[in-house]
């Protein structure tokens, strides 16, 4: 992928969109300013609009420093209803065979800052290195109900026995007050730092990592159930449920673990209390 044309290109263009719509959804470009020369391209935007607010500058070259082609990417993105960002998307996409998928739902906060280089796509993508930090609020997630599925072990439902066989999620979405994650990005390797949920009464906490060259992925999480007490500020975990995330990028697989309750819990704590 080279990026030869850059060399001769001398432009400055800027502009700015009012009024207008995208998917439906009214959009205010308030800043587009391109800038190439000496072999360099910027392209500077901010936007608001009913789905959120957008600043972001994307900067590519001819050559690095070691004679490679280069690209960074620094933006933000504030305040993004994540139900209508993705219902505008399905909207410019060709009609789906089947039913679409339901969205996540909340409000959206993202920092992103990002390089690379390489002479094709993949060796960009391959040599990614940055940070990407995101929080939700307010929202919920499609696919299954957690606080019913964790609450059906805290009643004592057993799970990998002849009669109740393996853990089936409860069916519903599971709703959050906050969810935000932290990934870091060396060449080869994205690597999810920090990745937690909090709800009313439970929390997930997960840390992974993906070989960006071949897609292979595994994370390790922890999903607890609290207690429901009101006036509670750290209310004591009542069920345990660890899991594993597996497979590839394009084809992840979850698996349960083990759950702890009860005696289990208070026995476990007690021991790494022992172990520090």
């Amino acid at each position: 992928m080279a990026f030869d044309w850059l060399g001769p290109l001398e432009v400055t263009l800027a502009a700015r969109l009012r009024d207008s719509r995208l998917a439906g959804q009214s959009v205010e470009a308030r800043r587009i300013r391109l800038e190439a020369g000496d072999g360099r391209a910027r392209l500077a935007v901010a936007a608001d609009g009913d789905l959120g607010r957008m600043r972001g500058e994307i900067a590519l070259g001819a050559l690095s420093s070691d004679g490679l082609p280069w690209v960074s990417v620094d933006g933000t993105l504030e305040d993004v209803d994540m139900g209508a960002a993705g219902r505008s998307l399905l909207f410019l996409a060709p009609p789906p065979l089947v039913s679409p998928p339901e969205l996540p739902e909340g409000t959206l906060d993202v920092d992103i800052d990002l390089a690379s280089r390489g002479d094709t796509l993949g060796a960009m993508a391959t040599a990614l290195d940055g940070v990407i930090d995101a929080e939700a609020r307010d929202g919920s997630i499609a696919g299954t109900d957690l606080t019913l599925t964790l609450e059906g072990l805290a009643d004592g439902r057993d799970i990998m026995t002849e009669q109740d066989g393996p853990l089936i999620p409860s069916a519903g979405r599971t709703e959050f007050d906050t969810a935000e994650g932290r990934i870091e990005f060396e060449p080869g390797v994205a690597r999810v730092s920090m990745f937690r949920i909090r709800g009313a009464r439970y929390d997930i906490d997960m840390r992974g990592e993906a070989d960006l060259g071949i897609g292979a992925m595994q994370a390790q999480g922890q999903a607890r159930l609290l207690a429901d007490l009101a006036d509670d500020s750290d209310p004591s975990p009542i069920v345990d449920l660890p899991f594993g995330l597996g497979g590839t990028l394009a084809a992840p697989v979850v698996a349960a673990g083990v759950p702890r309750s009860g005696d289990e819990l208070t026995s476990g704590a007690a021991a790494a209390g022992e172990v520090e």
